[in-house]
């Protein structure tokens, strides 16, 4: 060991010695980064929780090469995020930048992924004013997860990335600003497989969302549908009407006092024996809705047996079952309005 190393150093670089996973929590310099390559260069999943400093440049960790996993934490003091030098990691599988600067950084650039060769999970969480390079993700062949949270901008358009071939799984939450001045509108990627959309918590209480839901027509099936706490006062099912089936909805945790669920009465869901949980999540005092016209068509509806759907693409390595539980459950448990 380095003679010249401060007894912090040595004890630093002692703590995680020979380790392959593992949180540090330190200011983010360039001996920070020296302790790491010599103690631990073969790390395949780093956590860095980020004390002081007000860059994050991902280059300098470009010795690291059989990295896997990649994530940057806390960073109170940053101004800037740097990810030039990705490609250097041509192992890398997952990277999520999950800081919380005091003041939004002005700029996140996503330009330097694209084309990476093995990236499936990308995560930003991150106050920024501006997220460039969008497009780059498309490029990305694996690409199969994408989180998008704390965001500082006026619109989140998505539209960039249609086409992508294995995005399947899109994360949302707080990405509206602190004052909304409009509604605030998200437009979703189409012509993707997608299977999970899950939004939750809006930053401000006065934000209104307006959802671009046109990529339903483009699939057959999802295996999530989730908008929790989005200061939603209404939801239109009419939405899901190009599916064959889905999962799970989450509606919980809104505004809303009524919901017409009559357009997907015919929809089923996963069994509870299947996902282990309730497939449709609602707050209990909503107020069902469902037209008078199909009142006599209910008992044939939850007499449909239950059916395994081997060719269900899911997330889960579960048994894939689906049927009418979760319109019986909605019956027994909330109050139904016939419209």
């Amino acid at each position: 060991m380095d003679e010249t190393l401060t007894s912090a150093r040595k004890a630093r670089r002692e703590s995680i010695k020979g380790l392959f996973r593992f949180t540090i929590a330190d200011s983010f310099d360039k001996e920070l980064v020296e302790d790491i390559v010599a103690a631990a260069p073969k790390v395949q999943v780093l956590t860095i929780e980020i004390l002081e400093g007000t860059t994050f440049d991902l280059s300098l960790l470009c010795d690291l090469k059989e990295l896997l996993m990649l994530k940057i934490m806390e960073g109170p003091f940053l101004q800037q995020v740097t990810l030039e030098g990705i490609q250097e990691f041509d192992l890398l599988k997952g990277l999520e930048i999950n800081v919380n600067p005091e003041k939004s950084i002005e700029e996140l650039d996503l330009t330097p992924l694209a084309g990476h060769p093995e990236l499936f999970s990308v995560t930003i969480a991150c106050p920024t004013k501006s997220l460039k390079g969008l497009d780059a993700l498309k490029t990305i062949p694996k690409l199969g997860s994408i989180g998008l949270y704390s965001l500082d901008i006026p619109e989140l358009d998505l539209s960039a990335l249609s086409g992508c071939k294995g995005l399947t799984s899109i994360y949302l939450g707080d990405v509206d600003p602190e004052t909304p001045t409009g509604p605030y509108r998200i437009i979703l990627p189409r012509n993707i497989p997608l299977k999970v959309l899950e939004m939750s918590e809006c930053y401000s209480n006065d934000t209104v969302l307006e959802i671009d839901f046109s990529f339903m027509q483009d699939i057959i099936a999802m295996y999530s549908l989730k908008l929790t706490d989005c200061n939603l006062t209404s939801f239109d099912l009419k939405v899901l009407s190009p599916l064959a089936r889905i999962g799970r909805i989450d509606l919980s945790e809104n505004k809303i006092s009524h919901l017409d669920i009559t357009p997907i009465l015919e929809k089923p869901t996963f069994t509870e024996q299947a996902l282990g949980e309730p497939a449709f999540v609602l707050d209990s005092d909503v107020i069902i809705q469902i037209d008078k016209k199909m009142e006599n068509e209910l008992p044939r509806i939850l007499k449909q047996p239950d059916k395994v759907i081997d060719d269900h693409d899911g997330e889960f390595a579960i048994e894939y079952e689906f049927g009418h539980q979760w319109l019986q459950k909605l019956l027994d448990s909330h109050t139904v309005e016939w419209i």
